[in-house]
This record gives structure tokens, sequence and C-alpha cells, in this order.
């Protein structure tokens, strides 16, 4: 019901909708045995359940103009992933399935999907996540985790600042750009662009 009314706002004010981002997210890290049923629950109706809805909810405006956009904000966590994230990986690596799914079914209405997967950005959301892989492992944590050194996240595989996106349709394009050689594709960013998919499928 909140997304009907919201959407029916934007409707209102600025008439059908025509490019859907959805960006929601939350994390809650800790170890998975630590992992409460309900701790995991919100993670995932946040991350996944929440562009599911959206994407529902918008999916006829975005066919009837017979050149509908959507873009997921996915993760570097939905290729790979990482110790403390169980429902943060699940729920992203679940994003990617559905923009997958997604982009087969709405191609025949013009509906064409991407999801972006950003490295690590210095945001609130990651900032919280030091103390919470504190408190998830004691006062020695891994060099994995998420400290920054220098204004920078730790170099993993998957980690590092935005800078461009890379897709399938080349070096720098956009999800928009040349978005019928990208949709169902993920749009990496930063090192996460370096990741080959041989070590990220599945």
């Amino acid at each position: 019901e909140q997304v009907d009314a919201a959407f029916a706002q934007v409707e209102e004010a600025h008439g059908p909708v025509e490019v859907l981002v959805a960006n929601a997210g939350i994390t809650h890290d800790t170890l998975l045995l630590r992992m409460s049923e309900e701790q995991f629950e919100r993670v995932i109706d946040t991350n996944l359940t929440g562009p599911f809805n959206v994407i529902r909810t918008a999916f006829d405006a975005l066919a009837e103009s017979g050149d509908g956009r959507i873009v997921v904000i996915a993760s570097a966590h939905a290729l790979v992933a990482s110790p403390f994230k169980a429902g943060y990986v699940s729920a992203k690596h679940g994003v990617l399935g559905l923009v997958k799914t997604l982009a087969l079914e709405g191609a025949e209405q013009g509906v064409l999907a991407t999801a972006v997967c950003p490295g690590y950005v210095r945001t609130p959301l990651v900032e919280r996540q030091i103390a919470d892989q504190a408190a998830a492992t004691g006062p020695a944590m891994p060099a994995s985790s998420a400290v920054w050194r220098g204004g920078r996240a730790p170099a993993t595989a998957a980690s590092g600042p935005v800078r461009r996106c890379r897709s399938a349709a080349g070096a720098g394009a956009s999800p928009l750009s040349r978005a019928g050689l990208v949709s169902g594709r993920s749009a990496r960013a930063g090192r996460a662009a370096a990741t080959r998919s041989a070590r990220t499928s599945g």
C-alpha cells in the first residue's frame, strides 16, 4: 500500500514513470550463527523484496512507455561474498537474479533492466559496518573487513572507490546508454569491474 501510494503521488505530480531506480539498502553485520531470523528477514525484506515490490508496481507504466528502464543498485556483494554479511550477500545475489529474470520477461515490452554493482563507497551505511563487525569479531578485525585506511576501503577483489561504470556495452558506458546490449547484465564499478565472471559465477 505504501508503494502504491508513493507511485500515485509521483504520477500525479510528474506523469507516468519511465525510469525506475531501486536503491534500497540496509545491512546487519554479524556472524551467520549469531544472526537472528528477524535480522535476516529485515535485510532480505529491504534489499530484495523492496526492489521486487517497486518493480512490480512500476512495470505496467514502463511497458506502456515502450522504452522503460529499470536500474537496480546491487553491490559487489552480488558477485562475491564476505564474512559477517549472510543477509546482505544473500539479498544482493537475489537482486542480480531478479534483474536477469526481469530482463527476459520485459524484453518484448521494451522494458530493459540493469543491475549496478559498485564496490565500497564511503556512506553512513558502510561506516556503520565498522562498529558492527567489531562487535561480531572482537577487537582483532580481519584484513578483509571494511576498515577504512587513508580514506579508502580495503583492497579486496570486489572493493574500491567508484570511478566509472563498465558494462557489456563497453568501457565507460552507463547502464542506460546502448541499453539493448546491457539489459539483464550487471554493470560493475571500481575494482568490482575487474572481477572476472569465472570467479563470480554461481
